[in-house]
């Protein structure tokens, strides 16, 4: 006995130490990939308590629910905003105060549950009913919720163990594993069989030790998953349980090594946790679940054959890559063809700044070799065994066409003027968006009649050109993109107030403001959504671009090129006239200079 537990608590001290090695040599990804499980409450959410639905939030909607039965919502709504209005004042020259900023708002108006008014207006301007807009947002906001529950956090747990599988064997560990259901297409699967196990769960939870037990009977569930996506609920569950014949007091032996390190990630409210315990933690039962699955493929359990993915064990040999990547193989030993390279202006627009002026079929060209390259890259990481070799995959792992977006394209002038009017009107839409989530007012935003903010369509366009060279450099393109958009920012409120004596923003009480025209909280907003518009958004509405007849979007570029400039001649010459284009209170803000 003395011996079996002498030799159980050496399994369990090597399970953490390789547990450990994994972590430092992934720590960033692990990391990130821990915290974003914890952020969106998928998993750890725990280590984000504050960030959870607490139950002064249940109250407030049961305080709104009264209210509307009772008509009595807008009084209501009004002394929350007091209360919000008395706290700022009360805390305006505090260190973390809350007084002005999109954020604080959300922040206060969670606290005082003034965010449930909020939306309860803005819906009440549209269907300009309390009643049906209240119903309209609980019936919403609870079929959205169990959507994103089952679909997102339902599911992500298998995405966290995929990574954590593959940093066991791999150096690399590519960036599209956080979408591993969407990546096998296998998200309804995955999301059905983890449901059977949480009701199952529930269920058993309902005796004595039956809960207990059966955790930990299935507990490699979702390890399973993500080496077998397509298993069906029967069979994962099945498994897991005869897999873990044996094992469960080694199991819960490992939770309670645990245990001590998580009472001091209490003490440091929750910050070693983030950053060190919970993926060591996942890491260790990552390495239990290997120790387990060659034990069982050892023993040659019913269902075992279920478990096919060895390549997340072993690297594949050189006559299996040659098979799988046959074609870049073949390119790897062949000369790259040249393309005729631009001189002068032409070259510093293509090369720098990533703006083409040549032909479609160039261009494609272009785009075509660049995808060759970092297809050869990528093959040379799998042929030295640093990434695990994706077409070798059990199940097969293939991207949508429409999602095949290729961030380092270069753009035509044409697709620019148009990239340039989608990122003014999306900013319009966001402006009128958010000033009627602030005051439950539509007002027409900007400085133009038409629906775009052009300020956003050159911060769209500065965000795509200024970071062309540093698209494998997210950190960077991300710090471009922040000191462009406060540049821009900036002058344009300059300009405009110069030329047109008024101030259409004022971050005058935000935190980091400059003279109240730019402020840290606006620019990270900007450097967020600028990454998303040049990894994600660009490039998807470039591919319909490039699929449309070039003529049709010559005529639509000239149309909205010539409606803009009436459109800033009309608002110039109404301005001139003491007529504004937008409505009055377009910002509390807003002054005219003397």
């Amino acid at each position: 006995m003395k011996e079996t537990l002498k030799r159980e608590a050496l399994s369990i001290f090597n399970i953490i130490k390789r547990a450990y090695s994994v972590v430092r040599g992934h720590y960033f990804l692990l990391v990130f990939t821990c915290l974003v499980a914890s952020a969106i409450g998928a998993e750890f959410s725990w280590s984000f308590s504050h960030m959870t639905l607490r139950e002064q939030q249940v109250r407030d909607v049961e305080r709104m629910v009264h209210e509307v039965e009772n008509n009595d919502f807008e009084r209501a709504r009004d002394e929350i905003q007091r209360q919000i209005e008395e706290r700022r004042e009360a805390t305006k020259t505090d260190v973390f105060s809350r007084d002005n900023g999109f954020i604080n708002d959300i922040l206060n108006d969670f606290d005082h549950g003034n965010i449930f008014y909020k939306i309860i207006s803005a819906l009440t301007v549209i269907f300009g009913s309390v009643g049906l807009s209240f119903r309209i947002f609980i019936i919403s906001t609870t079929v959205l919720s169990l959507i994103f529950w089952y679909f997102v956090l339902n599911t992500f747990i298998v995405s966290v163990r995929r990574i954590f599988l593959e940093s066991h064997k791999y150096k690399k560990v590519a960036t599209n594993r956080f979408v591993f259901p969407f990546k096998t297409r296998s998200l309804g699967n995955i999301a059905k069989v983890r449901i059977v196990k949480v009701v199952l769960l529930v269920l058993w939870s309902l005796t004595i030790v039956g809960g207990i037990i059966k955790n930990y009977s299935y507990w490699l569930v979702d390890f399973i998953l993500s080496e077998n996506p397509k298993i069906n609920h029967k069979e994962a569950i099945n498994l897991s349980r005869r897999m873990m014949h044996g094992y469960k007091m080694k199991a819960f032996a490992l939770d309670l090594v645990f245990l001590p390190l998580e009472a001091i990630g209490v003490l440091t409210m929750g910050v070693t946790n983030i950053f060190f315990i919970n993926p060591l933690k996942i890491a260790a039962r990552t390495e239990f679940y290997v120790d387990v699955r060659r034990n069982a493929k050892r023993r040659k359990i019913a269902g075992i054959d279920n478990l096919k993915d060895d390549l997340l064990y072993r690297r594949a040999n050189t006559d299996e890559i040659k098979i799988a990547y046959a074609d870049l193989y073949e390119a790897s030993s062949q000369k790259t063809e040249k393309l005729p390279k631009t001189t002068g202006i032409r070259a510093i627009f293509e090369d720098y700044l990533g703006i083409s002026f040549r032909s479609p079929s160039a261009n494609q060209k272009i785009l075509s070799r660049e995808i060759k390259e970092r297809s050869l890259a990528e093959y040379r990481e799998i042929k030295n065994g640093l990434s695990y070799p994706d077409r070798l995959s059990p199940t097969p792992m293939r991207t949508p066409r429409m999602h095949r977006l290729n961030y380092f394209k270069r753009y035509s002038f044409l697709s620019i003027v148009v990239l340039f009017f989608v990122f003014a009107i999306i900013g319009w839409f966001w402006e009128v968006a958010l000033f009627m989530y602030t005051t439950g007012d539509f007002v027409n935003r900007g400085m133009n009649f038409g629906p775009w903010l052009p300020i956003y369509g050159f911060g769209g366009i500065l965000a795509l050109a200024l970071g062309y060279r540093y698209r494998e450099k997210p950190v960077v393109e991300f710090f471009l993109i922040f000191i462009a958009s406060g540049i821009i920012e900036y002058l344009t409120s300059y300009v405009s107030e110069l030329h047109y004596g008024m101030r259409w923003w004022d971050y005058t009480g935000h935190f980091m403001n400059i003279n109240g025209r730019i402020c840290l909280e606006g620019l990270l907003a900007f450097g967020i959504g600028g990454m998303t518009v040049v990894y994600y958004v660009a490039p998807f509405i470039d591919n319909i671009i490039e699929r449309m007849p070039r003529k049709t979007i010559f005529n639509i570029t000239t149309l909205l090129v010539v409606l803009l400039v009436l459109d800033f001649a009309a608002s110039t010459y109404f301005r001139s006239e003491g007529v504004m284009p937008a409505q009055d209170g377009v910002l509390e803000t807003t002054q005219r200079r003397d």
